[in-house]
């Protein structure tokens, strides 16, 4: 069973604030520097993966958590207490 990850409002005008900077300083990026339009790309598409890319399974043996390129499995075993929590950067 799937479970998407509680945002933050505050986090998600942070992020889309530097995506659109990140998307004004690829366009007027000069034509002989286009190596800072690719990184300014990577930036934000790390960025939107991070913000759609955040979930938690449950699978059989383990929990699987995932955001954007990091992952980790807890094993269930592993799991001692839960604690309801309104903070959202404590998620992993």
């Amino acid at each position: 069973m799937r479970y998407a990850s509680s945002k933050s409002p505050l986090l998600g005008l942070i992020i889309l604030a530097v995506i659109v900077l990140m998307i004004f300083s690829v366009v007027i990026t000069p034509y002989g520097q286009l190596y800072l339009a690719a990184a300014g790309s990577l930036v934000i598409a790390f960025l939107l993966w991070l913000w759609f890319g955040t979930y938690y399974e449950l699978r059989e043996e383990f929990l699987y958590c995932r955001s954007g390129i990091f992952t980790e499995k807890i094993p269930y075993d592993r799991i001692t207490s839960l604690r309801l929590c309104r903070n959202h950067l404590s998620s992993m």
